[in-house]
């Protein structure tokens, strides 16, 4: 028994020895790999990699304003790329050199035909006023000369009365001259201050629309949100001093809070993309971070 014992003992630590490495083994390879788990019975869940761009779902594009015959633009200031702004605060602002001059001009325009207007309404009055005085003079002839001859002719000579016959005529001719000339004259005058109320009008009109145009030059902030800038056809983004035309777009505001995944699916996994699919994203700036959707 003893000579049997010394030949177990040995063969014993053998194998507790031997058990002991291959648990180590596995506990150390179970250590590297991750921690163990039950397996359980289900449906096998596979994917496939889709390559895109992340973008917001509800974004706001801003570029210069709808002015009536003007086609380019010149950004004069710009916000910065990646800022946070609010609503209603200026992001975008365009050159306003040109409208400040045509508003200068349509306002000299509109003050110099309010100058002309009243010139032209004071030379009438005075040109008016010598014409009725002299109206007045031949009315008051006719009447003297119509009084003679309403005389009796026992009362007046013949010649007498052959002068205020003659009297009478030139005093009517007179009058009727002097009526048509004031009524030319009259007429001849509200046509040019017609045609200057025009000017006036007109004038006025284009320095309000100019005007309100310049206020438009400022855009600003339709939403809160971040700057971003919008690449034209050849892949450039804007900048200050930059000519744009009126219906390009220069930036956008994106909400960020509001965001989703854009990428085209190969044809051979199309078949497997279904509505309410869970997804997951990774960004190329923080690759181990996981987002899911």
């Amino acid at each position: 028994m003893r000579k049997h014992a010394r030949i177990v003992v040995p063969i014993a630590v053998v194998a507790l020895f031997l058990f002991g490495g291959w648990t180590l083994r596995n506990k150390l390879a179970a250590d590297r790999q991750g921690e163990w788990v039950r397996a359980t019975r289900g449906d096998l869940v596979t994917g496939f990699e889709v390559i895109g761009t992340l973008a917001s779902s509800a974004s706001e594009s801003l570029g210069p304003p709808q002015v009536e015959e003007v086609w380019n633009f010149k950004i004069s200031r710009l916000a910065r790329e990646g800022s946070e702004v609010k609503k209603g605060q200026p992001v975008l602002s365009f050159d306003t050199t040109e409208l400040q001059r045509q508003l200068e001009e349509k306002t000299s325009e509109a003050d110099e035909a309010r100058k002309q207007i009243e010139k032209e309404s004071n030379d009438l009055a005075l040109q008016s006023k010598d014409e009725r005085l002299r109206l007045s003079e031949a009315e008051a002839t006719l009447k003297k000369s119509a009084l003679k001859l309403e005389a009796p002719p026992d009362l007046i000579g013949i010649a007498e009365r052959k002068a205020a016959e003659i009297d009478h005529a030139i005093a009517k001719r007179e009058a009727t001259a002097v009526k048509a000339r004031l009524s030319a004259l009259e007429r001849a005058a509200r046509a040019r201050i017609t045609l200057l109320e025009s000017k006036r009008h007109e004038a006025e009109a284009t320095a309000t629309r100019t005007q309100q145009a310049i206020e438009r030059m400022n855009v600003v902030a339709t939403r809160d949100g971040t700057i971003v800038y919008t690449a034209n056809r050849n892949g450039e983004k804007r900048k200050e001093g930059d000519s744009v035309w009126k219906a390009e777009r220069v930036i956008e505001i994106p909400d960020l809070t509001r965001m989703k995944g854009e990428g085209e699916v190969d044809e051979v996994d199309a078949g497997r993309v279904k509505v309410r699919q869970r997804v997951s994203l990774r960004l190329d700036a923080h690759p181990d971070e996981e987002f899911g959707g």
